[in-house]
């Protein structure tokens, strides 16, 4: 599911004329649930591309990346923006958060004239099914 989520933002975003590198693998080992990190890319690919999309550049680029360290995902973005504005946490960063401590991790921005940086940290549980129970039959 991750995959084709990813690569129609990625095609979105080509589409656009942003320059887009992307290279994410998740580990087997990651036992983290699908939903969860689909939602996390997918508001990390939104903000990118808007970002990309309201920015004054003429070059625009977008860089998504995982990291696998021990039981730590660490999934970091890089975009370009011009936003002078303070960075605000609305509905996709709230989300992003939100997860990142359900899985006992964090969540970093920063922002500059020229980009804009997310890091999401996620600490994979032990078993593959801590957050996910079994639905109980319909009877």
């Amino acid at each position: 599911v991750l995959d084709l989520l990813l690569k129609e933002k990625i095609s979105y975003a080509e589409r656009n004329g942003i320059e887009v590198t992307c290279r994410v693998q998740i580990p087997a080992a990651f036992y983290g649930d699908d939903l969860d990190l689909c939602v996390i890319f997918a508001n990390i690919m939104d903000n990118a591309i808007h970002s990309c999309m309201e920015t004054d550049e003429e070059h625009t680029f977008l860089s998504l990346t995982t990291k696998n360290r021990s039981r730590f995902l660490i999934i970091e973005a890089v975009n370009s923006s011009s936003s002078t504005e303070p960075i605000e946490i609305g509905t996709g960063l709230s989300n992003i958060q939100n997860i990142a401590h359900k899985y006992q991790g964090a969540m970093e921005i920063s922002c500059d004239e020229k980009q804009f940086r997310i890091t999401v940290l996620l600490c994979s549980p032990k078993r593959k099914d801590t957050f996910t129970q079994p639905m109980e039959p319909f009877t």
